[in-house]
């Protein structure tokens, strides 16, 4: 009976197997160095061998399995016992102490200086809801505006480093008015308080005015300002150009982003020296005064609004001036 040999006992009798009849025995030549040797076999012969040695392997190898895992205990039982002792060693020794005792002071003093420094963040945050009121804003919005702006700051987690220490002595309040702190600061910071166009004189103030070509009162959400001497507009912060081309009655305009929901517009302008995309420092040229669009005049025409509303260009001057 012809087959082919393997290398492995069990794969070789398997295939003896698949050509033997369940029935009858066969007859299987086997060659030797002397000859060749006849061997009359069954299936059910070679079938009760190979499950007589896979039983045996089966118990060979839980025998093995329980001797690795009684080793692995051993060994974790010492180890754990050695760790144990390390720890008791450490907490026994002088320098745990000391180092318990330093953090307790720590803490007492920590729970001082956040008592003390109470009142303190209450009217510092109560100066700053002043000032955006002075703005026409509040600090609700300004909060809301930097929380939807990418990289403002805040109070650190409450649940993590520093975070997680101020968190077992700031009372709910004054983190509140710690986290509202920064987010106002950090406005102030984005805030366009640079002179748009230098040596100027304003013509024409915000709110309620008469319109120079229809004669309608209406609301003028910015100032206007005129210099012939340096008439390049300059960017009174830094900030993202969003629009930069003509649009309507506003003429050639360029508009920047500064951050927090705030931005900045400059209208009626003769040309523009900026792309939208570019990223600009406050005092960058952004382009020319001019008389573009429904004007009666060469003028700058600026705006500065936060989270849509319009602010008053010379409010924001004024309070960032105290705020320097």
């Amino acid at each position: 009976m012809p087959f082919r040999t393997n290398r492995r006992a069990n794969d070789w009798l398997k295939q003896i197997r698949a050509n033997l009849s369940d029935e009858r025995a066969s007859e299987i030549i086997v060659p030797t160095d002397e000859g060749s040797v006849h061997i009359r076999v069954s299936g059910e012969e070679v079938d009760r061998f190979l499950a007589k040695q896979k039983k045996h392997l089966k118990w060979q190898a839980r025998f093995y399995q329980s001797m690795v895992v009684a080793l692995v205990c051993g060994l974790g039982v010492v180890i754990l016992d050695v760790f144990h002792r390390e720890i008791e060693e450490i907490v026994a020794s002088d320098q745990y102490a000391s180092i318990e005792a330093e953090r307790d002071s720590m803490e007492r003093a920590l729970a001082l200086y956040t008592e003390f420094t109470r009142d303190i963040v209450a009217e510092h945050h109560g100066e700053l809801s002043t000032r955006l009121g002075e703005l026409g804003t509040n600090t609700p919005t300004v909060v809301r505006a930097g929380a939807a702006t990418t990289g403002t700051g805040g109070l650190a987690s409450r649940t993590e480093g520093v975070g997680q220490v101020l968190g077992q002595h700031v009372d709910s309040r004054t983190a509140k008015n710690l986290h509202e702190i920064a987010r106002v600061e950090e406005f102030f910071n984005r805030l366009p308080g640079a002179d748009p166009l230098k040596g100027s004189h304003l013509t024409s103030g915000f709110g309620m005015r008469e319109h120079p070509l229809t004669g309608h009162v209406v609301p003028h959400r910015g100032i206007d300002l005129v210099s012939w001497e340096q008439p390049t507009v300059l960017a009174a912060g830094a900030g993202e150009v969003t629009f930069a081309g003509e649009q309507g009655k506003s003429g050639k305009m360029v508009t920047l982003n500064h951050g927090s929901a705030i931005e900045s517009f400059y209208l009626h302008l003769d040309s523009i020296a900026v792309e939208k995309g570019q990223y600009v420092e406050a005092g960058d040229a952004l382009g020319v005064m001019g008389d573009t669009g429904e004007t009666d005049g060469a003028h700058l025409h600026y705006e500065v609004r936060v989270a849509g509303r319009h602010l008053d260009p010379k409010d924001v001057f004024e309070v960032i001036s105290r705020v320097d």
